[in-house]
């Protein structure tokens, strides 16, 4: 996959986030926050690295929002250029993989996405 860097990231212009000081909660933690810090700094120009140095709170959903909105903001190449990930763990990994693509696949052609919801849903899902 080319989304991501898991290792050796961009040093120049770079600005590191570490996940678990960015989504401190005492409630639970909040993808959105994540997000907010790394939103502005690739629309500066930045590189992002963000540290996931014991991060246990890894799902998709969470990473959905975290990293896969920015898909829906910035062009595909502008993140792959300035989004990179230190200290991830398989899952970590694997989320923001699953994630990234995912996104990147519904973004191509939602309408074809949300139609096979429905069809699976029986017009369930508006």
């Amino acid at each position: 996959m080319n989304i991501t860097t898991f290792s050796e990231p961009k040093t120049d212009n770079a600005v590191t986030i570490v996940a678990m000081e960015a989504i401190d909660d005492d409630l639970y933690p909040d993808p959105e926050k994540l997000y907010e810090q790394i939103f502005p700094l690739i629309k500066e120009g930045k590189n992002v690295i963000v540290d996931f140095q014991n991060f246990e709170e890894s799902t998709p959903a969470f990473m959905s929002v975290a990293i896969g909105t920015l898909y829906e903001h910035f062009p595909e190449e502008q993140i792959e250029q300035s989004l990179s990930f230190i200290n991830t763990d398989e899952d970590v990994a694997f989320d923001i993989e699953d994630v990234v693509e995912g996104t990147k696949e519904y973004l191509k052609d939602p309408e074809r996405h949300e139609n096979a919801v429905r069809e699976v849903m029986g017009g369930a899902y508006e």
